[in-house]
C-alpha cells in the first residue's frame, strides 16, 4: 500500500525547481520553531522501515493492507504488536549481555548508576548493523539530499527519483502524550512521565519514541555528529509512511515527501559540495575502536541465533 504517499509528494524535475526547493527547506530547517527530521532515501519507491522490520518483519502476521478503507480501518483499529515488541526486545538485551560478558563494555545508566544504560546499548545495535527498530533521521535537509543521492551509478531503481522526507514526529508524539493525558488528575505530571518514557528505553518497546543519546556512543563514533543525526524508535510493525500519512491527515503537521528527479544528480553534488557536504564529511576516517573487533563478535553471535 503506497498509493498513501501520493498525498504528501511533490515532484521535482529540474534545476530551477531543485534550487527553489533546497532554499525552502533550508529555511524550514532553519527557523526557530522547527522540529522537523528529514531522511533520504535513493528511491522513490521504497518505504521507511527499520532494519528489525525487513529482516524478521515477515515472521509475523499482520493484514495485508490493500486499499484506502482498509488502511484507515487498520490505523483507527486496536494494534497488537506483542509478540513484535518482545522478539526485539529479547534481541537487545542478549546484545547487552553479550556486550557485558564477552566484549567487557559495562555503560551506566547516568540517571540510575545501579542500572545498565539500555539507550547507549540500542544506539550501539545500530551502529553494530545489529537490527533494530530506530530509524535514522537527521536535522539537516541538505544531509538528507546527500544521502537520497549516494549511490553508486551501476545500482538498479525501479524510480526514476531519490526521495526526500520532511516529517515532525515530536509533533505528533505531543499529540498522543496530550490526549493519554487529558483525562489524569495531573496533565503536567502526566505529560513529563510520558516524556520520560518516550526517551528512556528499559528494554520495553512500549511507549520510546525518542531514544537519549547517550555521550558514551560518540566515543568512537562522530558520524552521528556530523550527520546532525537523530533516531526515532518505530513500535508499529509497518512502515513510517503509514504515521505520515496519520500525521498529515489529523494534525497540521507539514509532512512532505519529495522526490527528486536522479538526473539532478550531478548538480545536487555541486551544491552540496559548494556547502561543504562531501562523502569526507559524511563519513569521517575510521577512529581506532579497541573493542571494534569484540563488538563485531558479539553482533555475529547474537545476530546468526536469531536469524
Amino acid at each position: 500500500m503506497k498509493q498513501h504517499r501520493e498525498w504528501y509528494s511533490k515532484k521535482i524535475t529540474n534545476k530551477d525547481e531543485l534550487h527553489d526547493f533546497i532554499k525552502k527547506i533550508v529555511g524550514i530547517s532553519q527557523s526557530d520553531s522547527c522540529q522537523y527530521m528529514f531522511r533520504g532515501q535513493a528511491d522513490s519507491d521504497w518505504m521507511i522501515g527499520t532494519s528489525f522490520q525487513r529482516i524478521f518483519g515477515r515472521r509475523f502476521d499482520f493484514p495485508n493492507i490493500q486499499n484506502f478503507d482498509e488502511l484507515t480501518t487498520f490505523l483507527d483499529s486496536a494494534q497488537d504488536f506483542g509478540d513484535y515488541h518482545h522478539f526485539h526486545d529479547k534481541l537487545i538485551a542478549e546484545f547487552t549481555y553479550t556486550c557485558v560478558k564477552d566484549a567487557g563494555l559495562v555503560i551506566a545508566n547516568p540517571r540510575k548508576p545501579a542500572l545498565l544504560d539500555a539507550n547507549y546499548y540500542l544506539s550501539l545495535a545500530q551502529h553494530y548493523q545489529v537490527p533494530t527498530n530506530l530509524i535514522d533521521f537527521t536535522y539537516s535537509p541538505l544531509i538528507a539530499l546527500f544521502f537520497a543521492f549516494d549511490y553508486s551509478e551501476d545500482m538498479d531503481f525501479n524510480s526514476d527519483f531519490v526521495s526526500v522526507y520532511q516529517t515532525d514526529p515530536v509533533r505528533w508524539v505531543n499529540v498522543v502524550h496530550h490526549n493519554a493525558c487529558l483525562s489524569t488528575h495531573s496533565y503536567d505530571e502526566c505529560m513529563k512521565e510520558m516524556n520520560i518514557l518516550a526517551s528512556e528505553y528499559d528494554y520495553k518497546s512500549q511507549n520510546l519514541a525518542f531514544p537519549r543519546l547517550s555521550d558514551d556512543i560518540y566515543k568512537y563514533n562522530h558520524r552521528i555528529k556530523n550527520q546532525n543525526g537523530a533516531f526515532y524508535f518505530l513500535d508499529s510493525a509497518y512502515p513510517y509512511d503509514l504515521i505520515m500519512y496519520r500525521m498529515k491527515e489529523r494534525s497540521n503537521s507539514q509532512e512532505t515527501r519529495y522526490l527528486i528527479d536522479r538526473n539532478l544528480k550531478s548538480e545536487v553534488i555541486r551544491l552540496l559540495t559548494h556547502e561543504g557536504i562531501t562523502n569526507d564529511y559524511i563519513y569521517p576516517p575510521k577512529e581506532i575502536d579497541p573493542i571494534q573487533i569484540k563488538l563485531k563478535e558479539c553482533r555475529y553471535k547474537v545476530v546468526n541465533k536469531y536469524l
